[in-house]
Parts: C-alpha cells; structure tokens; sequence
C-alpha cells in the first residue's frame, strides 16, 4: 500500500487469493474504488508479498511472489494518468534480481529497492 495525497493505494493481496486489481482508497470521502486498466494495456501479474512505494504522484510495484516464484519486475504507475509501464534497461532488460518481501523507503523524489 502506498500514499499519494490523500488517497492510498493497494494492488494485490493474500492469504486466499493473490490479485492483479489496483485499489484507490479516497481518506476524504471514505470510499474504495477499482482502478481498471485500458484494454490491451500492460499490468503486473497477479502477485503477494511485493513491495509498493510512492514518489510524487508515481506509484512503484516491485518484486513479489507468483505462479510459485519470485518477481524481478519494477512497474511504474503515474496516478495522474493510470498507465502501468514496465520499468526496464533499453538493451539488459530487467535488471532487478526476483524478491518478495522487499522494502522500498522513499523520500521526496528518490527511491531505494532493499
């Protein structure tokens, strides 16, 4: 779960199920909404046990636990727009080792993937 204003963000979950769904939660109004992705757009799996921060207005998902493995993705979600975008190296391709259970403290506009 991560915060941008007044608003929090959740994507996944367990113990019963793991889930791709991405949930906004307004602090203002005390409601939940599902946050849909565009048709044909990219998302992350279904995971648990991954790590989501905020810097700004962007969300960052990182690692995790699915289909009985870890995840090496870093996504990038800008909540003023609502795009998932797959962080990558132009020419490596993901260049994050497969991890759940990871941390991700941030401030201002940095961040650090433990």
């Amino acid at each position: 779960m991560a915060a941008v204003g007044d608003e929090l963000y959740l994507v996944g979950g367990q113990p019963d199920w793991i889930s791709d769904e991405l949930w906004r939660y307004s602090t203002t109004h005390g409601t939940w909404e599902l946050l849909e992705t565009p048709a044909k757009g990219a998302k992350p799996s279904a995971r648990s046990d991954h790590a989501m921060a905020a810097v700004g207005s962007e969300l960052y998902l990182h690692g995790g636990y699915a289909e009985h493995t870890g995840r090496d993705e870093l996504w990038m979600y800008p909540t003023t727009n609502g795009t998932w975008k797959l962080m990558v190296t132009p020419a490596e391709g993901p260049i994050y080792m497969p991890c759940d259970g990871s941390g991700q403290p941030c401030g201002g506009s940095a961040m650090a993937v433990v």
